[in-house]
């Protein structure tokens, strides 16, 4: 809070000291309010050209400064010198710490780093997964996952094969309305809740494009499959 006002009172704008603390213009106006502050009306309007030759060329002061004294912001000082075509001048070039020098030759320790030499060679991972499955994991429910999501996690890279098998066999076309290519999808004619053996079995499943498959999956659930807010399927 004194920060605040101390930094108004030697000639920052709002703007500028709410750049600096990270926060918007408007809580600091009302940090100001609330301690008796009065606020300087921002000036509109150009600023006089003889005052920025002055103070800019002749005095050589910064544009901070001029818009401390003026009691403009620093961006409105900078457009305004540009505006009347004042050369502005350049920040002092300082030298590089490495200007000159030649780059240290990293060939030889990057060499100990490869091969048998390595630390780490020879040694394995410690497979930390394994510390966190299941029950351990700071994220287990008690198991709600349902069990044709455990079926599918199980037989995941199978069910990739089987998946291009069954586009391959039906020629990437939907068996139901004879529509090739698109958004294909694979179905299983058995459900996998009622009949995980059939899982990757390449009869159980057929070509289908998606509103195809739509269709099916409400025909299945009209049958007697509903589906809840827990994940769990019921008969």
């Amino acid at each position: 809070m004194e920060d605040i006002i101390k930094l108004y009172k030697d000639g920052y704008s709002i703007r500028k000291i709410a750049r600096l603390i990270y926060k918007s213009d408007s809580t600091i106006s009302k940090i100001l309010k609330g301690q008796g502050i009065y606020i300087k009306k921002t000036q509109k309007g150009p600023i006089n050209k003889k005052v920025l030759i002055k103070k800019y060329i002749l005095e050589r002061k910064g544009a901070d400064t001029i818009s401390r004294e003026i009691g403009r912001t620093q961006e409105n000082t900078l457009y305004w010198i540009k505006k009347y075509g004042i050369k502005t001048r350049k920040r002092p070039d300082y030298p590089s710490p490495t200007k000159g020098k030649k780059r240290p030759d990293l060939t030889i320790r990057n060499k100990l780093n490869v091969g048998k030499r390595h630390h780490f060679w020879g040694k394995r991972r410690p497979d930390h997964s394994k510390k966190i499955r299941g029950k351990k994991h700071p994220n287990w429910r008690g198991g709600i996952s349902r069990k044709t999501d455990k079926l599918r996690h199980k037989y995941w890279k199978e069910l990739k094969e089987w998946r291009i098998l069954i586009f391959k066999r039906d020629d990437y076309t939907c068996q139901k309305c004879k529509k090739r290519g698109g958004d294909i999808e694979p179905h299983h004619k058995k459900s996998i809740s009622k009949y995980p053996k059939f899982i990757i079995q390449i009869e159980n499943g057929q070509t289908l494009c998606k509103k195809c498959h739509k269709k099916e999956t409400i025909k299945a659930i009209k049958n007697g499959w509903k589906y809840h807010k827990d994940h769990k399927v019921v008969k």
